[in-house]
């Protein structure tokens, strides 16, 4: 036998035995050595992949969620958070857009630091989302509204109204930090329930609030899709009620949802 035969051979044998092996391991759960993140040497687990985007719609009123707890499917977050989390319940509000509970958020952070409820489960990428907000308290910010495309606390799209400020603000936040798209000036009761209302199609974005204030930008930092929830930002207390978000076609185009929508179907 020559010398390159032999060596084929032993090659043949190497990758049999190699097959088996992972064969092996993969019928007992586990992972070669050498394997993706996630063996048995240690390594962390790779983060899941994203969700699909959801092609149905979905609306919350928390009127069926019990008062002094987070509303059900929930989950509070923070971006930059300094140790002190903010507080989301359900609470009685005779005053909320459909009576009798709103979701208030109680706050006393500082700074950079964002407060975030998420909506579980969710995934919309090209969406019609609709927030209704009334002003709390707060010494350093006021406020609050929708956020959506959430990877989590530090990446997402968000879109406030600032009575403090008397502005209407477009953002996205990148691993922790904010950065402005867009924003117009707005005079508005702070006492009252307002409407934002963001359209979201590829990566042209507008946001209505009240159905008169508009912004509009284009931006590609977050293309796929992630979850909606309610934002505020420092010591802002707010209420928040009626959410709704339903998925936008391609075929909207450019237009504006249209503030003060119904519940989705």
């Amino acid at each position: 036998m020559s010398d390159r035969e032999r060596n084929a051979g032993w090659s043949m044998v190497a990758i049999a035995s190699l097959a088996v092996a992972v064969v092996a391991a993969m019928a007992c759960g586990g992972a070669p050595t050498g394997a993706a993140p996630g063996n048995a040497a240690g390594h962390a687990s790779p983060a899941p992949a994203a969700a699909p985007a959801s092609t149905t719609a979905a609306s919350w009123n928390f009127d069926e969620d019990a008062t002094g707890a987070v509303p059900k499917g929930w989950t509070p977050g923070e971006t930059a958070g300094r140790g002190t989390p903010a507080t989301w319940k359900v609470v009685d509000d005779p005053s909320a857009p459909t009576p009798p509970h709103a979701v208030a958020v109680a706050a006393e952070n500082h700074g950079r630091t964002f407060n975030l409820l998420l909506a579980d489960g969710t995934s919309y990428r090209d969406l019609d989302l609709v927030v209704k907000v009334k002003a709390g308290t707060g010494d350093e910010d006021r406020g609050g509204g929708p956020a959506w495309r959430a990877a989590g606390p530090d990446d997402y799209y968000v879109c406030r109204w600032n009575p403090l400020e008397d502005n209407f603000r477009l953002y996205y936040v990148r691993r922790g930090r904010r950065h402005q798209l867009a924003g117009t000036r707005v005079h508005s009761d702070p006492a009252a329930w307002h409407t934002i209302a963001v359209h979201h199609v590829g990566t042209h974005i507008v946001a209505t609030f009240d159905g008169e204030a508009r912004v509009e930008a284009d931006d590609d930092t977050f293309t796929g899709p992630g979850m909606v929830g309610l934002w505020t930002k420092a010591d802002a207390s707010s209420f928040f009620d009626d959410v709704s978000v339903k998925p936008a076609g391609a075929d909207a185009g450019h237009a504006p949802p249209e503030a003060g929508a119904g519940q989705a179907e």
